[in-house]
């Protein structure tokens, strides 16, 4: 039985990311790859409430300042198709690595102690 239980929880992650993974590529995002790894971290590896129950895997905030609640994965990938086009226009991004750097203290508060968020996301990319 405990065996059952794990592996329906491996295969619901892996479920979820092979739906965030095809959603970001159908919905043309500029830099997939970053897009599916802030999805990761952000969602703690799609474990996260936030993410499970109101589908918000990039950890976005409403204008209170409260986390967003989406209806589905469609909507949160739109969302951040919406806010990445955005944040690239408004920083002239032109590269993966400079949309990379520009997320430190834009997207992500900056970091206090351990990794800055560049660097975890980084980190992340190289295990996809």
């Amino acid at each position: 039985m405990i065996k059952t239980v794990i592996l329906g929880a491996l295969l619901t992650l892996n479920t979820t990311r092979t739906t965030i993974e095809r959603l970001i590529n159908k919905a043309g995002i500029r830099y997939p790859k970053v897009a599916l790894a802030q999805s990761i971290h952000e969602s703690g590896n799609y474990k996260s409430t936030l993410s499970k129950k109101y589908h918000n895997h990039f950890g976005f905030k409403n204008k209170k300042g409260n986390y967003k609640r989406y209806a589905n994965d469609s909507l949160a990938v739109a969302d951040y198709r919406r806010w990445s086009n955005q944040f690239i226009n408004r920083y002239h991004i032109t590269s993966r690595s400079q949309f990379i750097r520009k997320l430190e203290g834009r997207y992500a508060a900056p970091v206090r102690e351990g990794k800055p968020y560049h660097k975890r996301i980084i980190a992340v990319m190289k295990t996809l």
